[in-house]
């Protein structure tokens, strides 16, 4: 009944409760340093509710009670432990005001800061720390004693002790003082490490289809391992990588078990099994291409994926011939290992640059193993059958390739955003040696696709690319032409229209605008030079400059073709990376004649 009374009574002070329109909130920092005066003023919530319109007199109220702590926590923050903050409701301090008391309307509220002098730290200590703990260099006498730090010096020192295989460890001894006199802080901070431990037993929950023997190989936990939070974020990112879990998380048990073992619990939530997509980008030169998937993410209980991809290239483009494309990739995580996944994959093509229609069929085994975060190796075999029919020299002249390849690679990612870098580097470097049959030449294919990336102040991004391939061990005429290299277009040097720059065996090195018999050429250099500014809001632009180079004998490149672009473009942040609107022109070279541009979602690299 008391219960059932109070809400009644609630209710009816809620309902009786006037709106009052609110005349206005005067906010006042003495002493104003500008940092501290920005800090507190996006603290409060007095202020905050006066500008979203909540003015009513129980939402003033309630946001000026609310205020003292909020400010003093700014005030903390920056290093300020003598400040005076006061705060009046039509002359009243609102914390003298009760609850019961509170204002039917309110007029004005005054709030006012005396922010107080910078402390810096005196004493600084927390101990004992594990081998080779760095605390924040913040976090000294002498320095600004500013209440993030301390906390950031306390949790630095727990996961020191935690990444050297001690889960429970905890402060247990805290004390701050602040001598006013001296204007300082002194912090000292006791620790207890705890026990050490070893990983225990891994339970998995959740809403989820996949069989309990696939999701213990692919979390891989190691039980009666070293305990380190590494391993247990090792084991989230697992399930994270196969895509089939829309939310993965993982909880330590509260307490270590009697025979020093730590036991956790993953809980995963299963994605929507199958997904369908769509794309198409188009270009002044290279068309319109259109795009399409399926994907199962579950494919047989165990996280498998499967992914059937069909796109068609070139409608509309400059040069005639349409290209098709259908591939079907089944990919298995936790395939020898719970950081290694098994792919098998087969691809159809057709393409035709010029006179030269080209069919192929590809038959891939690959391996990924993934060494670290940022270092991914790969692996496989490939069975390569192609067939180009020429009408140049002769109509219908016809080349077969046949060819076995063992790929090898290995990509570091360092960027700080794959979708829209503006730190950090790439490297993709790439080995393949392939086995030729019948008239296919034996040789091996070397590709490097290093991209680097610094931010200049808060606005700008510079970004830079270097392609660079080679085929050594084959004769021209002899080698797939799927293997040979071609520049032009947006994936090389935008400016210069698709696939423009190449190398003919028939009638030796000419632009293949006036040549009838492209092929490509055996070694390829491509640089690439971007200055990318955001604008206001969502809105960015990009300067560009591109250039490339192929050739048929060496990397000097005595008989080799060059060609160069360069341009503007716009960008537009999305949720899943920005939309790309490039417009180039040819600066170099004889292959390129007028302007091009290129739509697309995502950075150019």
């Amino acid at each position: 009944m008391r219960r059932a009374a109070g809400v009644v009574l609630a209710a009816a002070l809620t309902l009786a409760w006037p709106v009052g329109a609110l005349d206005g909130v005067r906010f006042r920092v003495a002493q104003s340093d500008p940092g501290v005066e920005a800090a507190l003023r996006a603290a409060s919530l007095v202020l905050e509710a006066e500008r979203e319109g909540r003015v009513s007199a129980q939402d003033i109220f309630a946001a000026a009670q609310a205020d003292y702590q909020r400010l003093l926590a700014a005030l903390y923050a920056s290093g300020r432990y003598g400040g005076a903050i006061s705060i009046r409701i039509d002359g009243a301090e609102a914390a003298d005001i009760a609850p019961l008391d509170a204002p039917r309307r309110i007029g004005t509220v005054e709030v006012g800061v005396d922010p107080g002098p910078l402390f810096t730290f005196g004493a600084a200590q927390i101990e004992p720390l594990a081998p080779g703990t760095e605390l924040p260099e913040a976090f000294a006498p002498g320095l600004p004693a500013r209440s993030p730090v301390v906390s950031d010096a306390a949790r630095a020192a727990i996961e020191g002790w935690r990444a050297a295989g001690h889960p429970k460890a905890a402060i247990v001894d805290q004390g701050l003082l602040a001598r006013h006199g001296a204007r300082e802080l002194d912090v000292r901070a006791g620790i207890d490490p705890g026990p050490r431990a070893v990983l225990g037993h891994l339970r998995i929950v959740g809403e989820t289809q996949v069989r309990p023997e696939r999701l213990a190989a692919i979390a891989g936990f190691e039980a009666g391992a070293a305990f380190s939070p590494e391993a247990l974020e090792r084991v989230v990112e697992r399930l994270r990588r196969t895509g089939t879990f829309r939310a993965v998380s993982i909880a330590e048990a509260p307490t270590i078990n009697t025979d020093g073992s730590l036991d956790a619990e993953v809980t995963v939530l299963d994605n929507a099994p199958r997904r369908i997509g769509f794309g198409a980008e188009t270009s002044s030169s290279e068309g319109v291409g259109v795009s399409a998937y399926w994907l199962h993410r579950n494919l047989a209980g165990g996280a498998e994926r499967l992914r059937l991809d069909g796109a068609i290239s070139q409608i509309g483009a400059k040069l005639p011939g349409i290209d098709y494309r259908l591939s079907a990739l089944f990919e298995r995580p936790a395939t020898l290992s719970p950081d290694t996944s098994l792919g098998l994959g087969l691809t159809l093509a057709q393409t035709e640059d010029g006179p030269v229609l080209t069919k192929s069929a590809e038959i891939a085994v690959r391996f990924t193993h993934l060494l670290s975060p940022d270092l991914t190796l790969r692996g496989g075999v490939e069975i390569d059958i192609e067939e180009s029919t020429d009408s140049d020299p002769a109509p219908g002249t016809r080349s077969t390739f046949r060819s076995v390849a063992l790929p090898l690679g290995a990509i570091r990612d360092r960027r700080d955003n794959v979708l829209d870098p503006s730190e950090g580097y790439l490297i993709d470097a790439a080995v393949m040696p392939f086995r030729g049959v019948g008239a296919t030449d034996d040789g091996v294919r070397l590709t490097l696709d290093a991209r680097g990336y610094r931010r200049i102040g808060e606005r700008v991004t510079f970004a830079a690319r270097l392609q660079a391939g080679a085929v050594e061990g084959a004769e021209i005429a002899r080698t797939p032409r799927e293997y040979l290299f071609r520049s032009g277009g947006a994936g090389t040097v935008r400016g210069q229209p698709y696939r423009s720059l190449d190398l003919s065996v028939c009638r030796g090195p000419l632009p293949v605008a006036s040549s009838g018999c492209s092929v490509g050429g055996r070694y390829f250099v491509a640089t690439a030079f971007e200055l990318r500014a955001r604008l206001q809001g969502k809105l960015g632009a990009v300067v560009y400059a591109d250039y490339g180079r192929i050739g048929t004998t060496s990397f000097t490149f005595p008989e080799g073709l060059w060609h160069a672009g360069a341009g503007i473009g716009l960008r537009y942040e999305t949720g899943i990376g920005p939309i790309r609107f490039d417009v180039g022109i040819p600066t170099g070279g004889a292959t390129g004649n007028g302007s091009q541009f290129y739509v697309g979602i995502g950075q150019a690299f």
